[in-house]
């Protein structure tokens, strides 16, 4: 599982979550579970995980979207 896979799994188990239609598909938690673990080793790994792409700053928190990674100010609407 590369990077972008982990963060598309992780993005639509949130989708489920949240969604009260039942059309979300169900992932396993084996693959959250790898998806999660993935993430965080990037995480910790690398500085280019925690830089926003915009600005180039590191916040404390990043939001990550298909867009990137963007800090409060740079995020997009």
């Amino acid at each position: 599982m590369d990077l972008k896979k982990a963060i598309d799994i992780l993005e639509l188990h949130n989708k489920w979550r949240r969604d009260n239609t039942g059309e979300v598909p169900f992932i396993e938690p084996k693959l959250i579970g790898e998806a999660i673990d993935l993430v965080v080793d990037e995480y910790k790994s690398g500085d280019e995980m925690s830089t926003c792409d915009i600005c180039g700053c590191h916040p404390s928190m990043l939001y990550v979207s298909e867009f990137g990674r963007h800090c409060v100010r740079c995020k997009p609407e």
